[in-house]
Protein backbone atom coordinates (compact mmCIF):
# COMPACT_ATOMS: atom_id res chain seq x y z
CA UNK A 1 0.00 0.00 0.00
CA UNK A 2 1.53 3.34 -1.15
CA UNK A 3 -0.73 5.80 0.47
CA UNK A 4 -1.36 5.92 4.19
CA UNK A 5 -4.59 4.07 5.00
CA UNK A 6 -7.39 6.76 6.16
CA UNK A 7 -4.60 9.45 5.66
CA UNK A 8 -2.53 8.31 8.64
CA UNK A 9 -2.39 4.84 9.25
CA UNK A 10 0.00 2.01 8.23
CA UNK A 11 -0.22 -1.67 7.54
CA UNK A 12 -4.09 -2.03 8.15
CA UNK A 13 -5.50 -5.83 8.77
CA UNK A 14 -9.30 -6.19 9.15
CA UNK A 15 -10.52 -8.03 12.61
CA UNK A 16 -13.63 -7.51 11.43
CA UNK A 17 -15.34 -6.03 8.20
CA UNK A 18 -19.33 -7.25 8.86
CA UNK A 19 -22.13 -4.96 9.03
CA UNK A 20 -22.06 -1.15 9.87
CA UNK A 21 -18.29 -0.65 11.28
CA UNK A 22 -15.49 -2.11 10.13
CA UNK A 23 -12.28 -3.37 12.81
CA UNK A 24 -8.65 -3.28 11.46
CA UNK A 25 -5.64 -3.86 13.43
CA UNK A 26 -2.82 -0.86 12.77
CA UNK A 27 -0.02 0.94 13.33
CA UNK A 28 0.17 5.06 13.08
CA UNK A 29 2.27 6.85 10.81
CA UNK A 30 3.25 9.40 12.20
CA UNK A 31 4.96 6.94 15.44
CA UNK A 32 4.43 3.29 14.48
CA UNK A 33 2.75 2.61 17.66
CA UNK A 34 -0.38 -0.55 17.28
CA UNK A 35 -3.42 0.33 17.47
CA UNK A 36 -7.45 -0.77 16.37
CA UNK A 37 -9.30 1.64 14.29
CA UNK A 38 -13.67 1.20 13.79
CA UNK A 39 -14.59 2.25 10.76
CA UNK A 40 -17.68 3.17 8.92
CA UNK A 41 -18.87 0.84 6.65
CA UNK A 42 -19.76 2.27 2.96
CA UNK A 43 -23.41 0.94 3.39
CA UNK A 44 -23.82 2.47 6.49
CA UNK A 45 -26.12 5.17 7.19
CA UNK A 46 -23.62 8.68 7.72
CA UNK A 47 -25.75 10.34 10.89
CA UNK A 48 -26.35 6.68 12.82
CA UNK A 49 -23.20 6.10 12.27
CA UNK A 50 -21.32 9.29 13.11
CA UNK A 51 -23.67 9.27 16.55
CA UNK A 52 -22.20 5.57 16.93
CA UNK A 53 -18.61 6.20 16.19
CA UNK A 54 -19.00 9.35 18.78
CA UNK A 55 -21.11 7.34 21.82
CA UNK A 56 -17.84 4.87 21.18
CA UNK A 57 -14.73 7.15 21.26
CA UNK A 58 -16.70 8.89 24.40
CA UNK A 59 -17.35 5.70 26.37
CA UNK A 60 -13.49 4.11 25.30
CA UNK A 61 -12.21 7.87 25.92
CA UNK A 62 -14.09 8.22 29.50
CA UNK A 63 -13.03 4.58 30.59
CA UNK A 64 -9.87 4.40 31.99
CA UNK A 65 -9.20 0.41 32.37
CA UNK A 66 -5.98 -1.78 31.43
CA UNK A 67 -8.34 -4.09 30.01
CA UNK A 68 -10.31 -1.37 27.71
CA UNK A 69 -8.65 0.32 24.61
CA UNK A 70 -8.42 3.70 25.04
CA UNK A 71 -9.43 6.57 22.53
CA UNK A 72 -6.81 9.21 22.90
CA UNK A 73 -9.38 11.84 21.47
CA UNK A 74 -13.32 11.57 22.30
CA UNK A 75 -13.57 12.90 18.60
CA UNK A 76 -14.59 11.07 15.49
CA UNK A 77 -12.35 11.86 12.46
CA UNK A 78 -13.08 11.48 8.93
CA UNK A 79 -10.95 10.63 5.60
CA UNK A 80 -12.72 11.07 2.04
CA UNK A 81 -16.01 10.44 3.29
CA UNK A 82 -14.82 7.96 6.14
CA UNK A 83 -15.28 7.99 9.60
CA UNK A 84 -13.15 6.28 12.16
CA UNK A 85 -12.14 6.48 15.87
CA UNK A 86 -8.73 5.29 17.08
CA UNK A 87 -8.52 3.06 19.99
CA UNK A 88 -5.12 2.73 21.60
CA UNK A 89 -4.26 -1.31 21.59
CA UNK A 90 -1.86 -3.82 20.87
CA UNK A 91 -3.90 -5.69 18.98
Amino acid sequence: MSEPWLGRYLAPDAIARAGAFHRHAARRERDGAPCVVVSSSPSASEPAACAALEALARAHHETRSPHVAWAASPVVHAHEGVRFVELESAA
